[in-house]
C-alpha cells in the first residue's frame, strides 16, 4: 500500500517506499509524490489516476528504477529535478497538458528513451540536461501562450535525433542545448533565441 499523508488539505506521497515492486497507481487524491519516495525500487509501471487537481512529482522521485518502463503521468504539473534519473527501462514518455515544469536532469540516464517527444504548450521550463544523451528521434515544442526556455546541455548528445521543431514562444535556449546531436538535424523556428 502506497503510504498517503494529509499535509494541510493536500494528500501527499512522502516515506520512501523502497520495498515496492511491479506497477502501482498513484490515487487522484494524491498532489505531491515526496522527495526520494520511489527512488531505486523495482516497479516497473507507474499510473497517476486522472483526477481534478494537479499533482507535483519532487526530485529523484523515481531515480534508479532500473525497470520502470511504463508511465501515465496524468495530471503532472511539475516533474523536478532528476524525477526519472537513470531509469533506463524507459522507452518512451508522453508528456501531458497541463505540465508547468520538466526539471534538471529529469530524464538524464534514461539512456533507452526514444520516439518522438512532444512537449505540451504548457510547458515553461526544461530544465538544464533534462533530456541529454536519451534516443529521442524528435522534438516538437507546441505553440502556447506563455514564454519557454530550454536549459543548458537539455538536448546534448542525443545522437538519434532527426528533427526539432522548435516553438516561437522560446525565450532562451542554454549553451549547448543541442550539441553532439546528429549533424542531420533539421531545425524549425531556430532564430536569435540561442544563449
Amino acid at each position: 500500500e502506497i503510504p498517503l499523508r494529509l499535509v494541510g488539505s493536500e494528500m501527499c506521497i512522502r516515506d520512501r517506499c523502497s520495498l515496492l515492486t511491479g506497477n502501482i497507481v498513484i490515487p487522484s487524491t494524491a498532489t505531491e509524490i515526496g522527495i526520494d519516495a520511489f527512488s531505486g525500487t523495482a516497479i516497473t509501471g507507474l499510473k497517476i489516476e486522472e483526477g481534478a487537481l494537479g499533482i507535483k512529482l519532487d526530485g529523484r522521485a523515481f531515480t534508479d528504477c532500473a525497470n520502470l518502463s511504463e508511465l501515465e503521468l496524468n495530471r503532472v504539473t511539475v516533474m523536478d529535478y532528476m524525477c526519472f534519473k537513470n531509469d533506463m527501462a524507459i522507452t518512451n514518455v508522453t508528456l501531458p497538458q497541463g505540465l508547468q515544469i520538466i526539471g534538471t536532469q529529469a530524464f538524464l540516464g534514461a539512456n533507452n528513451l526514444g520516439g518522438n517527444l512532444i512537449v505540451p504548450s504548457t510547458v515553461t521550463s526544461i530544465g538544464d540536461e533534462a533530456f541529454k544523451g536519451t534516443s529521442i528521434e524528435g522534438l516538437t515544442v507546441e505553440e502556447g501562450n506563455e514564454g519557454m526556455t530550454i536549459g543548458y546541455d537539455t538536448f546534448r548528445e542525443c545522437v538519434n535525433l532527426k528533427y526539432a521543431n522548435l516553438s516561437n514562444r522560446l525565450k532562451q535556449i542554454g549553451y549547448d542545448a543541442f550539441w553532439g546531436d546528429s549533424k542531420s538535424v533539421s531545425y524549425t523556428h531556430l532564430r536569435a533565441h540561442e544563449t
